[in-house]
């Protein structure tokens, strides 16, 4: 329910706002409910409001990244970059579950909060906040080069 919320307030006001810091501000806000979650006092109110904020975060930073990758990519090459970023990002998601599967067995529960956010969250989002394009009020094929 939280997650259709966000998501219709972000299609609204998703244009008005820079994409690059919605992205940080969704990677920031996935990692707080993750903090909440799994590093606070255990109570349902705790898990409750960090699973809201987890689901927030993602909704934020997911569909921010999906308009914001092809905008980057020139005009002529739109569908082969999305093509290309979406096919590897499911590569990622395929060895990403191996991955992960033996990293929570060595780093859970504790800890496996921070592997989860600080390099496949926090990180990226910072990054794309401080060297990505502005993207508001551009022609694409002005972002495109």
């Amino acid at each position: 329910m939280i997650a259709t919320v966000v998501y219709v307030l972000n299609a609204f006001i998703g244009d008005r706002l820079e994409r690059r810091w919605t992205q940080l501000i969704g990677a920031v806000a996935f990692a707080g409910g993750y903090f909440l979650m799994y590093k606070q006092v255990h109570s349902s109110v705790a898990v409750y409001v960090g699973y809201a904020l987890s689901n927030i975060g993602v909704v934020l930073w997911l569909w921010s990244m999906y308009v914001y990758i092809p905008q980057n990519y020139p005009t002529r090459m739109r569908a082969l970059g999305t093509g290309w970023t979406d096919g590897i990002g499911h590569l990622g998601a395929w060895g990403g579950v191996l991955i992960a599967g033996a990293l929570y067995s060595v780093t859970a529960p504790n800890s496996y909060f921070i592997f989860v956010t600080i390099p496949c969250a926090i990180l990226p989002g910072i990054l794309i906040a401080i060297f990505g394009k502005n993207q508001r009020n551009r022609a694409l094929e002005e972002l495109a080069q």
